[in-house]
């Protein structure tokens, strides 16, 4: 149950398989149930992954899902969802994907993204990863993506994503921005960690630290690094900064919130209706953005309002 709400069941069930750890006979063939049933929506997901990189599409980047599954020992026991891709020709990459998938874009990205179906997979189309509270921070952000790219391999296909140094900082303030607007679960926590340790030769720790000071991310940065080295076993040499008590007083809290949040905060949602439901992701991100305010207060701060603003449109639609 806890790993299904935290979305760590296939990594779970793999670790019990191959330390040939001893389980219940009927708890077996559950498992290895869970296991082949994630590894299908794994292949599933790479093969249509191919299919989006084999596009004529210039301008490009794949992140997260599949690009992070790609680094974990197991790649096929990640549970995996959908897949998310950056373009820097938004209008370039319309016209193809409708020419190629006769699927239907609209004319422009109002909310930076957009969710499309094909070939039964959910993609996720993005003219901008990231969108802060701060217009500095943005500036910023927006000057680390014209770094080089960073490449994977996904079942013999060469696969675009993000520079080692720039998904470390991505990973990291995508999980911490849906941690303050919903909540996440401990596989965002995994996936940063094997980003930290898969890439830790090539990780750039200077760059990496004057980049969070920038954002004003540093103190998040180390306060939620503790799960990852408490928690989640990241080896405490491969974690880019020292962590010290200070940081240390956050870990409760954060364990407490990812607990009883579950996977993007479904577990605090009792709402009947569409309404309630918007009305509590309100009230749990402004509630959230107060209680970790001083992990991040310019970017927090700038980004109360912004929410406040975005949550309204959202409610009203």
């Amino acid at each position: 149950m806890v790993a299904e709400e935290q979305t760590v069941s296939g990594l779970i069930v793999d670790a019990i398989l191959r330390n040939n750890i001893k389980i219940p006979q009927n708890w077996v063939f559950k498992a290895v149930g869970i296991e082949t049933h994630i590894k299908q929506i794994n292949h599933e997901l790479n093969d249509n992954l191919k299919n989006l990189v084999n596009l004529p599409l210039k301008g490009y980047v794949v992140v997260k899902g599949q690009t992070i599954a790609a680094i974990y020992p197991n790649p096929l026991t990640r549970m995996s969802g959908d897949i998310d891709f950056l373009v820097y020709n938004y209008s370039e990459a319309k016209d193809i994907l409708e020419k190629k998938w006769n699927v239907e874009l609209p004319l422009k990205l109002i909310d930076r993204e957009f969710s499309f179906e094909h070939g039964g997979v959910t993609y996720e189309i993005h003219d901008q990863l990231l969108v802060f509270g701060y217009k500095r921070h943005q500036r910023i952000w927006n000057e680390l993506l014209k770094s080089p790219y960073g490449y994977v391999n996904i079942e013999g296909e060469k696969i675009q994503t993000l520079a080692p140094t720039v998904n470390s900082i991505y990973v990291f303030v995508h999980l911490f921005f849906h941690f303050l607007r919903e909540g996440v679960s401990l596989r965002q926590f995994c996936d940063w960690a094997m980003v930290l340790y898969h890439y830790k030769n090539e990780i750039n720790r200077i760059e990496l630290e004057q980049v969070l000071l920038q954002l004003d991310m540093l103190k998040a940065y180390k306060a939620m690094g503790c799960i990852l080295v408490d928690d989640i076993g990241l080896p405490i040499a491969n974690f880019p900064f020292k962590i010290d008590e200070r940081d240390r007083m956050w870990h409760d809290k954060i364990l407490d919130d990812i607990f009883a949040g579950g996977n993007f905060g479904k577990l605090r949602h009792q709402a009947k209706n569409s309404w309630q439901f918007k009305f509590e992701t309100i009230r749990i991100s402004v509630c959230n953005c107060f209680r970790y305010f001083w992990l991040c207060p310019t970017e927090v701060g700038g980004m109360i309002p912004k929410l406040v603003k975005v949550n309204i449109k959202v409610l009203f639609k």
